[in-house]
């Protein structure tokens, strides 16, 4: 189930937006044979549906530039590189402690290179090394660190560096069984929570039981902007109705 905060806008206001509508059609793209290749730890991967759901949104929002803290191996990488293919005016940054050859490969391949800085560091020197350059940020994906002081520093800085919009995976994993509540998870739920608390901030997530799927780890949304809001509750409502078949077809897989 997709859980809002405040009340749920309909979905009929999307058609005074401007945006194009909702497609979900990457067959003529690389994406899924890039998003395949970057599985190389398929416990710590993000879901496919999850990937598409943050590609989505970087597709359709007017952000100019997008930050990626924990790339690993590039399966949400892959979201960055296919959203600044298609939008020429987007640039993305991709941070991680060790940029993985996966990684580096993915993003020298594209055509869109130009568009792409690495950073190659841990996420609050990044933070401040894009605060001391006067670099903006317009969204961000988080999936770093998942202890909750580190992610509340990146919090910190990114609204610092003007971020209206960021994106959470892990939200639910600290509850899990599979980790047993480990503290070392606790961030994105915590961090999740404090924004559910806060007036400003409207919140949609994505936890739904799959089968054969982990997005049960959760997947959120937090955004300053109730037209971002709106139009992110819309993708993660479609997306997460459809069979999983119909995911994989929306993603470019063959036949």
């Amino acid at each position: 189930m997709v859980i809002l905060t405040k009340a749920f806008a309909s979905l009929q206001k999307l058609s005074k937006l401007g945006n194009e509508p909702l497609s979900f059609s990457l067959t003529a793209s690389l994406f899924y044979p890039r998003y395949l290749h970057s599985i190389l730890n398929a416990e710590w991967s993000v879901d496919l549906r999850h990937v598409l759901m943050i590609y989505e949104t970087l597709k359709s929002c007017s952000c100019q530039t997008g930050l990626e803290i924990g790339a690993y191996y590039g399966t949400t990488t892959c979201a960055f590189v296919e959203a600044a293919e298609r939008r020429p005016d987007f640039s993305v940054f991709v941070c991680d402690v060790v940029i993985t050859d996966a990684v580096r490969n993915l993003v020298n391949q594209s055509p869109a290179v130009d568009q792409i800085t690495i950073i190659e560091c841990e996420s609050a020197r990044a933070l401040q090394k894009l605060l001391d350059l006067r670099i903006s940020i317009d969204i961000a994906f988080l999936d770093g660190s998942h202890v909750f002081y580190q992610n509340a520093i990146e919090a910190a800085f990114l609204q610092c560096l003007g971020a209206r919009t960021l994106l959470l995976h892990d939200t639910r994993t600290q509850s899990s069984d599979q980790y047993g509540r480990n503290y070392l998870f606790d961030g994105p739920k915590k961090l999740l929570e404090r924004f559910r608390s806060s007036p400003m901030w409207f919140v949609v997530e994505d936890s739904d039981m799959r089968c054969h799927e982990q997005t049960h780890r959760g997947l959120a949304l937090v955004t300053r902007d109730r037209e971002v809001w709106e139009r992110t509750v819309a993708i993660f409502s479609e997306l997460g109705s459809l069979p999983i078949a119909d995911v994989r077809k929306a993603a470019g897989a063959p036949g």
